[in-house]
């Protein structure tokens, strides 16, 4: 009988521990002139382990008569995550997705840092990803597809805290997730007008992983 009450403790100390997704929400803002206002859509998958950013309206240029500020274009988005007391959640990185036509002797290039502001730790050895190369100079109007993704080393990932045992109902903390989109000219007198294809949405997936506090 001892045993059978020893694995029924057991068994509701797992299931306590069982991530809810339901109870997680989250909120978003953003700015940065690579992101006007109404520029931008976000979601959360079911499982929360995935936040998607679409980007509507990206705009670079470069070229002799093209000004050298629109060369780079920034956005921040910063996620209030609202989610149960006994998890935390580790940012593991990001996925591209989008269609790019390149003129020839252009290339373009993703740059992204995460910051979690509970902990004021910020991520900037994240990989780099150079869109590049005869398959978008040569794609024509439509584009050619870029997905690819970014990932964190193990030892480079932030998360957030755990918070103070019995806190109740959420707990919150916010990711700020800063992207900069660059172009450059690989040849003299080479010129892009434009980021991705126009008419598309260019999406980022930020990947999360959610672990359970051990207190």
């Amino acid at each position: 009988m001892l045993g059978i009450i020893s694995s029924l403790l057991l068994l509701s100390g797992v299931l306590a521990q069982t991530f809810d997704p339901s109870a997680v929400s989250l909120n978003v803002t953003y700015s940065g002139n690579g992101c006007p206002q109404g520029s931008i859509s976000t979601s959360f998958s079911p499982d929360r382990t995935a936040i998607t950013i679409g980007f509507d309206s990206v705009y670079l240029s470069i070229g002799p008569s093209s000004a050298a500020a629109l060369r780079s274009r920034n956005c921040a988005v910063h996620f209030q995550l609202s989610y149960p007391p006994a998890w935390r959640f580790i940012v593991a990185g990001s996925r591209w997705h989008g269609y790019f036509a390149l003129d020839g002797g252009v290339s373009a290039t993703l740059y992204t840092t995460y910051e979690l502001r509970s902990v004021d730790l910020r991520v900037i050895n994240v990989p780099t990803l150079n869109v590049t190369g005869d398959k978008y100079t040569t794609a024509g109007s439509e584009g050619a597809l870029f997905d690819a993704e970014s990932l964190i080393a193990a030892g480079d990932q932030i998360g957030s805290i755990c918070s103070s045992k019995g806190t109740s109902p959420t707990y919150s903390d916010v990711l700020d997730v800063r992207d900069r989109f660059a172009l450059q000219a690989n040849r003299a007198g080479a010129q892009q007008d434009g980021f991705t294809v126009e008419g598309t949405t260019f999406a980022q997936q930020i990947k999360l992983k959610w672990v359970a506090c051990n207190y």
